[in-house]
């Protein structure tokens, strides 16, 4: 691929670059994968479709292959959820532009606004005043790339035209299968957090776009929803499901449902409920009685009664009662 496009050293003090690094990788990727030059891309119908300059024909799938990178000669990319919301991003922060198709065509075509900053015609180079400020050296720097950029440009076009032509093929079927999949999940990550948990701060953001970034955008909203059935919105708390997942290498939200389900029945079978064996009654407290009283049940005479009302005594003293003892004892009537 030839050809160059002019970067800012603006971009180090911009919100682009305080974001997870996927999000200046995309950014970059679709400034180089935009057409120089106006280009006309046959489509499936017959039809002819227009890509002008600064713009891009192409898929999330496919830009989810083209960002990917090799760790510990392992290749890794994003997924598709995660590319989707840095898009989403950018066009929040007015930097591009998506059309996704009118009439029964679908199809992901990327716009980068203010294209002229980054890729200038030959007659725009020649004017002094430039973008951000940038100085009449840099401009000039370019010049002798810049001619030799205009060769370049129709092989580089015709490369970036032949690509975009085996991307519409699968534009269809991909784009069909990404919808697919978010018919379970219809907001995203930042979305949910702001419906359910308060205002999404930029700290807070960064933080759940990492998480979309290592999992899904369904496995961190299914760690909040879990937050929030236990009567909480602490995103600490969230945080600390999704370290335990990840610590149990689950990495899929099937796989998650699976072992939560089994962390619920678990839990369920070891209620102790209050019939079983576990839960005992406390020991009522009784006093112990005086010897005599147990003897007069061992005899088979019960204790005096309480007369009603009606006929009631004065309640004799303790010294009475040891007296009127005596006498039975006297009388035989104890053994």
């Amino acid at each position: 691929m030839q050809g160059f496009i002019k970067d800012y050293r603006q971009e180090l003090d911009s919100a682009i670059w305080q974001m997870p690094p996927l999000y200046h990788r995309i950014w970059q990727y679709l400034k180089y994968m935009v057409n120089h030059q106006e280009q006309q891309i046959p489509m499936r119908d017959g039809s002819f479709m227009t890509i002008k300059r600064g713009q891009h024909l192409t898929s999330v799938r496919a830009i989810a292959r083209a960002v990917g990178w090799y760790e510990n000669t392992k290749w890794d990319e994003p997924n598709p959820k995660s590319v989707k919301n840095v898009l989403d991003w950018l066009v929040n922060q007015q930097m591009i532009q998506i059309d996704n198709g009118e009439n029964g065509k679908k199809y992901t075509l990327v716009t980068i606004l203010s294209w002229d900053k980054y890729q200038q015609t030959e007659n725009s180079d020649n004017n002094k005043s430039s973008v951000w400020g940038n100085t009449k050296e840099t401009g000039e720097s370019h010049t002798g790339e810049g001619i030799q950029n205009q060769k370049g440009v129709s092989s580089n076009t015709r490369e970036t035209q032949g690509k975009q032509s085996a991307d519409i093929n699968k534009n269809v079927k991909n784009d069909k299968n990404y919808k697919d999949d978010d018919k379970e999940d219809a907001h995203n990550a930042h979305r949910f957090y702001q419906e359910n948990f308060g205002v999404l701060n930029p700290f807070m953001s960064q933080s759940i776009s990492a998480w979309c970034e290592d999992l899904d955008d369904e496995i961190v909203i299914a760690a909040m929803k879990l937050t929030l059935s236990n009567n909480t919105r602490s995103f600490k708390y969230t945080e600390a499901i999704l370290k335990d997942w990840v610590s149990l290498n689950l990495k899929s939200i099937h796989a998650i449902r699976s072992h939560e389900k089994q962390k619920a029945e678990k839990k369920k079978s070891n209620v102790v409920h209050p019939k079983s064996n576990h839960w005992r009654r406390k020991d009522v407290r009784r006093d112990k009685m005086p010897k005599w009283y147990e003897e007069e049940e061992q005899n088979g005479q019960a204790p005096p009664t309480p007369k009603s009302n009606e006929t009631a005594q004065p309640e004799k003293s303790f010294t009475d009662l040891l007296e009127e003892r005596k006498k039975r004892k006297e009388q035989g009537v104890m053994t």
